[in-house]
């Protein structure tokens, strides 16, 4: 009997080890959803910026239910190591955000993309990979 609940105590906490993410986007990218509601992306950015853009759009869309014109914002750029960023759905207290494209675009706080031009970007994953 203590031999099957000690198994069964592995597995539970294996399970959670495994499932320590919010969401995983259709890119493969993770979604965790920080204490003060932003979103953390991270994993393998095969795509580069178009990656991180993916996951947050899609999760903003399939998730908060935002519509394809809201937008979302980057709160914690990307670093040149790499790594996760963090992403927001409010506006930056600076008023309106920096509207950029390519590289400078994960690393430029409060740099934003509408929901539905990030969700476009899942489709270049698509056609790429799938």
């Amino acid at each position: 009997m203590i031999r099957n609940l000690t198994l069964a105590a592995l597995l539970a906490g294996a399970a959670s080890t495994a499932l320590a993410f919010d969401y995983r986007a259709s890119n493969r990218m993770k979604i965790d959803v920080l204490s003060d509601g932003t979103l953390q992306v991270s994993g393998t950015a095969i795509l580069g910026p178009r990656s991180y853009w993916c996951a947050a759009g899609e999760y903003g869309a399939r998730r908060l239910g935002l519509k394809q014109t809201d937008k979302v914002y980057v709160a914690q750029p990307l670093t040149k190591g790499g790594g996760p960023m963090t992403f927001t759905t409010k506006r930056p207290d600076s008023g309106e955000a920096a509207w950029t494209i390519g590289y400078q675009s994960v690393r430029t706080a409060g740099a934003a993309v509408s929901v539905g031009l990030a969700e476009d970007y899942c489709r270049d994953h698509r056609l790429v990979f799938d």
